[in-house]
């Protein structure tokens, strides 16, 4: 029995080492599973965070390496040129983060391409006109606006206008970087001949133009930026010898007289009141006929609406009404010097009147439209000293 007892002990302590040993080994199995499990993920984990990041791209595109013009032409066509724009014209903050656009698919004519704002008008154009074609080498480009939108206009959105105008140069001048800086270049281009500064809101909201300075010609960088005015438009063309600009036809306020403290006055509506035939303004700085009026006694400055004063030069009157029609004084013919009704009395003012305009009126030159006629007359010097509008 002890025998069999000691047997039976014996190999129930063999069966329980046996278990004792697959339980061990099931362990230090499961163990290896686990690290090896951690050791992938960590692996995984740690290619995961080493991938090197994305590049972000940069918001405003980098100027473009095409060489868009040498010393002589462009070398992009109208069709070229208006792709290029628009991606420049990406660049520009507006407020609200309105995008810009160019209308470029859509316009009727080359000279009324439109930029959005938005889904709304800019009220800035595009004109091609001065070019052969779309397809052939580009020879100029204008921007234009509403003269009111841009010079008479004191709220935030004028900033957005000058800024649209400054992608002109931007767009095309490689060493221009940023958009701010074709902005910087418009306002110094206005600068030019602007009475105030350009940059800034003149006390009265307005600005306007020093009288008989347009065109006027910035230069920079082989690139030649023109400012002009056509009509109602304020246009700025960048070419890069000179600029082909247009002369609008005579309009109804070609016969409105502007004064520096913000009064205009309607010559042909004055006229019909007051059933006068002629309305007319001159030029005494020497005080020769001693005689004041409605217009010479205020003391203001004053202009025709194509930016045109006495001391105005011949070649200015030229550039921004024409060649018009012109002629030399001759006092014993001339139709405004008789039909002023002077008097015989040397006493008289009108007799002063008459030393006047034989002293500063020696050639004049006549410009029609809307049924009226308006004359300058320029004295020896080709500045202008008189100016007579006709019923």
């Amino acid at each position: 029995m002890k025998k069999l007892l000691s047997f039976v002990i014996s190999v129930s302590m063999t069966i329980l080492s046996l278990f004792c040993g697959c339980s061990e080994n099931s362990s230090k199995a499961d163990k290896s599973i686990v690290e090896t499990t951690k050791a992938t993920e960590q692996q995984t984990t740690e290619q995961t965070t080493t991938v090197a990041p994305t590049t972000v791209q940069p918001t405003t595109a980098p100027p473009s390496a095409v060489k868009i013009f040498d010393e002589n032409k462009f070398l992009l066509s109208p069709n070229e040129y208006m792709k290029l724009f628009d991606v420049y014209l990406q660049d520009v903050k507006t407020k609200n983060d309105y995008g810009l656009t160019l209308m470029s698919d859509s316009y009727l004519s080359r000279d009324e391409i439109e930029i959005r704002y938005g889904s709304d008008s800019s009220k800035v154009f595009m004109s091609l006109n001065g070019n052969d074609s779309l397809n052939d080498n580009m020879k100029q480009v204008t921007l234009y606006v509403d003269f009111d939108q841009l010079m008479n206009n004191y709220t935030d959105y004028r900033s957005t206008i000058i800024s649209i105008l400054g992608v002109l140069p931007y767009s095309i001048d490689n060493k221009i970087k940023t958009p701010e800086k074709g902005k910087d270049l418009i306002v110094e281009l206005f600068n030019k001949v602007t009475v105030d500064d350009f940059s800034k809101i003149p006390s009265s909201g307005k600005h306007r133009f020093k009288s008989g300075k347009l065109p006027v010609n910035l230069k920079k960088n082989g690139v030649t930026y023109t400012l002009w005015q056509y009509g109602d438009r304020v246009c700025v063309t960048a070419s890069i010898k000179s600029a082909k600009t247009e002369i609008a036809p005579m309009s109804d306020k070609d016969f409105i007289i502007y004064y520096e403290d913000g009064t205009e006055e309607d010559a042909i509506k004055g006229m019909q009141e007051h059933d006068s035939e002629t309305f007319y303004f001159f030029d005494d700085t020497n005080n020769i006929a001693n005689y004041t009026d409605s217009i010479t006694d205020d003391g203001l400055d004053y202009w025709t609406y194509r930016n045109i004063s006495t001391g105005s030069s011949k070649s200015a009157v030229k550039a921004v009404y024409g060649d018009g029609i012109s002629g030399t004084v001759d006092i014993s013919t001339d139709e405004y010097y008789r039909p002023c009704y002077f008097s015989d009395d040397e006493n008289e003012a009108e007799v002063r009147f008459h030393d006047l305009f034989e002293q500063v009126c020696k050639t004049y030159i006549d410009y029609y439209g809307k049924g009226h006629k308006i004359r300058f007359y320029f004295d020896s010097n080709d500045k202008l000293s008189w100016c007579f509008i006709e019923l």
